[in-house]
């Protein structure tokens, strides 16, 4: 569509809002007389052909709350930003491509805009990234893209001090140098940061993990060194990793890629440069080959392989790999051959080998780990195998007359396990605290399953969004099961958490909180009500699509806000929607999303 901008829009005095994105206006300047609609709040011209000066007049728009100049082929120029004065209730402002280099005071300019919320300056030739300010007016700001810009400076103090209410940080290409400040770390509610393709140096602040909202972190093409810790677990990230991404991390000691979506797909003659001391893949895809490039972890101590797509047989080498080795969790893959003789892996606390196919017999170094695997709070567990117990299982008698210390147990797990036993002995199955029983051919020990530690460490994320917790997340103790928390219930066999429900825990209306990220780590949850709490007017996040396992979605009565995002249709297991009763706040522009939910039953978007 092609036009031409006339001046009978000043026959519409209330004119309040304005989009004529994507209108071909023929490379024409933007009239002046657009500064004369004093009621306009939202003024989209994107990607609309314009071309020449910026004019000044736009400054008269007191009342405008957004402006998008955006995408117009890198036609338009601002020589200065003084107009912005004028634009005091203004809170979205993407000026991305628009000429800005003879703006020098474009800095200046912004900090007049006490109400901007979302700022995008995307490649447009700024001159300077000033270091410091006297004074930082625009506390409100949650997105920040200056991307695109060829600063060549360091990232500015203003920046690092005065920023804390920032969501999304776009700095790629910006040509910054120095370091990373530490005070980043205090950025708790970040959710995208992108310094890609600079040339920062140094190290990377070692208490990054403490920006918990992280959602993507992209530091790509730096000139970064000394990582020795590299922790992004139970974030959303996606995507492939190979071993160019680490190939220069050689002191690297630490590798938790845990509860991500991320594809690792390293080549079988690659040697890592480093000695890892903790590797945690749970939940990332390795398989179906077994990774080969483990076989030079000779110092390793913790290895996390849980739920990775491994069918394939561990190679011997493997259960030699480290002398120092203390917690080894396989668990819930496809992983085959006979276990060996470990009775001389004296370090080894925790093994963790449910749900694969090994065969043979149950290894005879088990009953020999009186003060490790067995006692004390140390769990061994095995599941889906065909393993046969040998004649020295009653040796377990020993283990079983011992006393736990307090808060502890010994466990041995065989549920499921398809163990043959032909005579057992064992001491006072009641006293030690064995639920269910032996009988027959078939060993079912169904003992006390607990919570996953990384699914715990996902709830009590989870609280600390609460800023009015009730009396129903006292039972959310570091520590304690959480599986006997108050509104979580757990797969009695597994210990993953398939329900959470909070919904009307304070009748006063006073709890607020906020939906954050660490939901993903509960990736088995089936069963999500969180009904009746304020979330004060935020939009419904789109991460609650990545939920794929859930069947009952409760947001009903909860304070949203904005537009039902599409991902919801993502759930195609899901039967109960209810995002009724808030009040009147949300917004779908389409319904087409419904026709990923196969499986819906009831739907709910009552006001």
């Amino acid at each position: 569509m092609k036009g031409q901008l006339r001046e009978s829009l000043l026959g519409l005095p209330y004119l309040s809002y304005l989009d004529l994105s994507s209108i071909d206006f023929n490379q024409m300047p933007i009239p002046e007389f657009i500064g004369s609609l004093s009621n306009l709040k939202y003024l989209d011209l994107s990607n609309a052909n314009f071309k020449g000066i910026v004019p000044d007049h736009l400054g008269n728009l007191s009342s405008l709350q957004h402006l998008d100049l955006s995408g117009n082929s890198f036609s338009l120029k601002a020589n200065n930003l003084d107009w912005l004065s004028g634009l005091s209730s203004l809170e979205v402002l993407d000026l991305g491509g628009v000429d800005l280099s003879n703006a020098v005071n474009w800095l200046h300019a912004i900090n007049l805009l006490p109400s901007l919320t979302e700022l995008s300056f995307f490649s447009c030739q700024l001159p300077i990234l000033q270091q410091s300010l006297s004074f930082v007016n625009f506390t409100s700001l949650n997105v920040l893209d200056l991307s695109y810009n060829s600063f060549h400076s360091t990232i500015p103090k203003w920046l690092v001090e005065s920023s804390y209410t920032l969501h999304h940080l776009n700095l790629t290409r910006c040509q910054l140098q120095g370091s990373i400040p530490d005070a980043f770390v205090n950025f708790t509610s970040l959710t995208v940061l992108d310094f890609s393709y600079n040339n920062l140096q140094g190290s990377i602040p070692h208490n990054f993990g403490n920006m918990t909202s992280l959602v993507v972190l992209d530091l790509t093409f730096n000139s970064l060194e000394e990582l020795v810790v590299l922790e992004v677990a139970s974030n959303s990230l996606q995507g492939l990793i190979t071993e160019v991404h680490l190939q220069n991390f050689s002191s690297l000691r630490v590798l938790d890629l845990s509860g991500n979506q991320l594809i690792l797909n390293m080549s079988s003659n690659w040697t890592p440069a480093f000695q890892l001391q903790t590797l945690g893949l749970n939940s990332c895809k390795l398989g179906p080959r077994f990774p080969q490039w483990l076989q030079n972890q000779t110092k390793i101590v913790n290895i996390d392989l849980s739920n990775s797509s491994i069918s394939d047989t561990v190679p011997d080498w493997f259960w030699d790999l480290s002398p120092a080795m203390q917690i080894l969790d396989l668990s819930f893959n496809r992983l085959g051959g006979e276990l060996p003789d470990l009775s001389s892996k004296a370090s080894l606390i925790t093994l963790h080998l449910i749900e694969n196919v090994f065969s043979g017999y149950l290894p005879h170094f088990l009953p020999t780990w009186e003060d490790t695997s067995m006692v004390g709070g140390k769990l061994t567990k095995f599941g889906s195998s065909s393993l046969r117990i040998p004649r020295c299982i009653n040796n377990f008698q020993v283990l079983a007359e011992k006393e736990a210390e307090p808060s502890h147990g010994y466990y041995l797990y065989l549920r499921y396990a398809k163990v043959e036993l032909k005579k057992v002995m064992w001491i006072d199955s009641q006293r030690h605290g064995l639920q269910g029983g032996i009988g027959h051919s078939w060993a079912v020990a169904a003992l006390k399953v607990q919570c996953i530690d990384g699914e715990q460490e996902a709830l009590l994320m989870f609280k600390e969004g609460f800023t009015s917790p009730s009396s129903r997340f006292s039972s959310w103790v570091a520590g304690e099961d959480c599986c006997k928390w108050s509104g979580v219930g757990c797969n009695n066999r597994t210990g993953h958490v398939i329900t959470l429900d909070l919904h009307s825990f304070d009748s006063s209306g006073e709890v607020k909180g906020q939906l954050r990220e660490s939901l993903l780590g509960l990736p088995y949850l089936s069963y999500l009500d969180l009904s009746s709490i304020d979330f004060n007017q935020v939009p419904i996040p789109e991460f609650i699509g990545s939920l794929s396992n859930l069947k009952y979605l409760d947001l009903s009565n909860a304070n949203f806000k904005g537009i039902v995002p599409d991902h919801l249709g993502n759930l195609s297991s899901l039967q109960h929607l209810d995002l009724s009763g808030n009040s009147f706040s949300l917004k779908a522009n389409n319904l087409d999303w419904l026709s990923g939910l196969s499986s819906l039953e009831v739907l709910d978007l009552g006001v």
